[in-house]
């Protein structure tokens, strides 16, 4: 998990840098893995935690794209006992020792192409810029998780019950009183023009929402306001006003054909299915009418992360 989440998990009591020493002291090594910086730049210095290894990469924090994986981008420091182990290249003698393990990326420094993307968002945001994005960040999770607190758990708050980047909200109550699950949650989140957080990760049966800097306060508090309106949802459910079996949230997302068809045969109406928001005058971004319409229904995605799916031709079709 990322070194912040780790951080916030810690008893209040241990900086990490005690964590380290004690990791040491057990004969152990720690790793700090950075797959986001934006509760840490400006204001931390990771290489000060006192970690044998610390991975920084440059994706959501300095821009560089992550989606489909990959690519994934960013130094790896390691302290002196573990340099020798660091990888190298036979096409450049300067990248990396010679005692390294070999190679691990084609090129010698890996995707150099994507690296501009880095440099000019640093050049262009100053350091006094970069550290303002952070508190930015900081400051919206907060107020995110201050926003829903009252309505949904939020897991791993530290001192002063403050989060870091993320706000974790724990619906396993409410999965144990309703049986609506997290996955109905995200669905029915396509219904309010939203693409869900982060689900189950870092805990199973979560959503981890990370606003970053840039998200607009307008489009927080609508997200706040979606999810305030999906818990009351759900006490529909936990009252009996509607069925486990049949409600907006199994059976979301709710498609433009499903709401425009002849027959409706739900205990709830077309208008709570897909608008639940209620309707608006104006562009989306400013709580309109131009609703996103979801091009399918709710299908099962884990039938084909079990089953091998093959649509390519047949070899015949390339004789």
């Amino acid at each position: 998990m990322a070194q912040s989440t780790w951080m916030t998990c810690a008893p209040r009591s241990l900086s990490i840098v005690k964590l380290c020493d004690m990791v040491h002291k057990a004969g152990g090594q720690v790793y700090v893995d950075g797959a986001n910086l934006n509760a840490l730049l400006g204001l931390a210095r990771p290489g000060s935690f006192g970690a044998d290894v610390s991975h920084l990469n440059l994706h959501k924090t300095f821009c560089i794209p992550h989606g489909g994986g990959g690519p994934g981008v960013g130094p790896v420091g390691v302290a002196a006992h573990l340099a020798p182990f660091l990888p190298n290249h036979p096409l450049l003698d300067v990248a990396g020792p010679a005692t390294g393990i070999g190679p691990i990326s084609a090129a010698p420094y890996g995707s150099a192409g994507i690296l501009p993307i880095s440099y000019a968002y640093i050049a262009m945001m100053g350091a006094d810029g970069l550290t303002s994005a952070t508190k930015h960040a900081l400051l919206a999770a907060n107020y995110v998780a201050k926003q829903l607190g009252d309505h949904y758990p939020v897991l791993y708050a530290g001192r002063g019950g403050w989060v870091a980047h993320e706000c974790i909200l724990d619906l396993r109550p409410l999965t144990k009183a309703s049986g609506v699950t997290v996955e109905d949650v995200a669905k029915r989140l396509i219904d309010y023009d939203f693409h869900a957080p982060t689900m189950s990760f870092p805990v199973a049966g979560t959503l981890m929402v990370e606003p970053t800097e840039s998200e607009p306060l307008e489009e927080i508090d609508r997200f706040c306001q979606a999810m305030i309106s999906i818990r009351d949802e759900i006490a529909k459910i936990e009252t009996g006003e509607w069925s486990r079996e049949d409600n907006p949230l199994v059976n979301a997302p709710h498609t433009q054909i499903s709401v425009t068809a002849d027959s409706w045969d739900h205990s709830y109406s077309r208008r709570i299915a897909a608008f639940p928001g209620g309707f608006h005058t104006g562009p989306l971004y400013a709580r309109g009418f131009d609703k996103y319409w979801p091009p399918v229904g709710r299908i099962d995605g884990g039938y084909g992360d079990r089953n091998l799916v093959c649509i390519c031709p047949p070899p015949e079709a390339f004789g």
